[in-house]
């Protein structure tokens, strides 16, 4: 078939005629994610007032047998599985406050093993006298002392 757009001929599929590249997304992946937050607020003295705050997040990601994924499965590691807050709020008079605020965040696993691996491989780096595979290389290693030979 050609198209001929201003009396020029030029070749041109048909509307039937079509490529099919198939493109398949499937989530083969199953979690659980639970958690809990409490928090509180304390009127102590009119002019100061205590707020506390707790989370607890706890996230299980699963890959079918048949996924390929490398990568999601990591992403429970991206949360933190704790975190605490405690915020103090004070009237000085005059239009002044005081707030002070205290908050804690867990670790996030995923990125402590990350650090654990760096390190490792600092570690290898600084020490010449082992190999990449971590074993100890003789050439760079003192002299053995030998015990003197008796005459």
């Amino acid at each position: 078939m050609f198209c001929e757009p201003s009396g020029t001929s030029l070749p041109c599929l048909s509307p039937t005629d079509h490529i099919v590249i198939p493109f398949v997304i499937d989530n083969k992946m199953q979690g659980e994610i639970y958690g809990i937050e409490v928090s509180s607020d304390w009127k102590i003295y009119e002019w100061w007032r205590l707020h506390a705050a707790y989370t607890y997040l706890q996230i299980q990601l699963h890959l079918d047998e048949d996924s390929t994924d490398i990568m999601s499965e990591s992403a429970e590691g991206e949360s933190p599985h704790n975190q605490f807050s405690l915020r103090s709020s004070t009237d000085l008079g005059r239009d002044v406050e005081l707030d002070l605020w205290l908050r804690y965040v867990d670790d996030l696993p995923a990125h402590v093993d990350e650090q654990d691996a760096a390190e490792g491989i600092a570690d290898i780096e600084e020490d010449p006298s082992q190999n990449e595979d971590g074993r100890v290389d003789q050439k760079d290693q003192p002299p053995h002392a030998h015990p003197p030979s008796p005459v």
